[in-house]
């Protein structure tokens, strides 16, 4: 009885060792396969901006960000933090289907000074990392490079607009930690 009673222990065991397992390697083949596609399509948008040059923020009228479609999704622009190694495309249309792939824009305009861009952390990964100021740089398809300080990161347990929004801020930035549920806010200026 004792011997049976330990070989069901033991299968037990082994049984949530293999399940954890295929748990871990399920999340990393997702991740994986979610953003694979993101250097390409870096390089894609870099090759059809002009020369890169240095953003400013002028009195437009117009502050509708220019486009670019590339597989049927329209890009703004390239959000990059250099600190962490991270590259990313932004996608102009906030829906379900692009922030499982890239981040996207959320609203606002770079031009406008309102931006608001989200994605996840298999995407970027460096919300745990982030510090107040480090610098995120943003480059639309003009070319225009803008260069961002963070100057206060949060973290919530739920997503609500009213909390991202900040009348201090030019560049909001917030990801899903896709584990946890909660969400790094990164609110940076020019």
């Amino acid at each position: 009885m004792r011997k049976t009673l330990t070989n069901i222990i033991l299968c037990t065991g082994i049984i949530l060792i293999v399940i954890s397992l295929v748990i871990a390697g399920s999340s990393y083949i997702r991740r994986n396969y979610l953003i694979k596609d993101m250097p390409q399509t870096v390089e894609q948008l870099r090759s059809l901006m002009p020369e890169v040059h240095g953003g400013f923020i002028d009195d437009r009228f117009d502050t509708s960000m220019s486009t670019v479609v590339i597989d049927n999704t329209d890009y703004v622009g390239v959000v990059e933090v250099p600190q962490y190694k991270t590259i990313c495309p932004v996608s102009f249309h906030w829906n379900n289907e692009n922030i499982k792939n890239q981040p996207c824009r959320y609203s606002g305009s770079i031009y406008s000074s309102d931006f608001i861009m989200g994605g996840t952390d298999y995407q970027l990964g460096f919300a745990k990392l982030i510090n107040v100021g480090d610098e995120i740089r943003f480059t639309d398809m003009s070319g225009a490079m803008f260069n961002y300080t963070v100057y206060s990161i949060a973290v919530e347990k739920d997503f609500s607009p009213d909390l991202i929004i900040s009348e201090n801020s030019d560049f909001i930035l917030f990801i899903k930690d896709t584990r946890s549920g909660e969400y790094t806010i990164i609110y940076c200026q020019l």
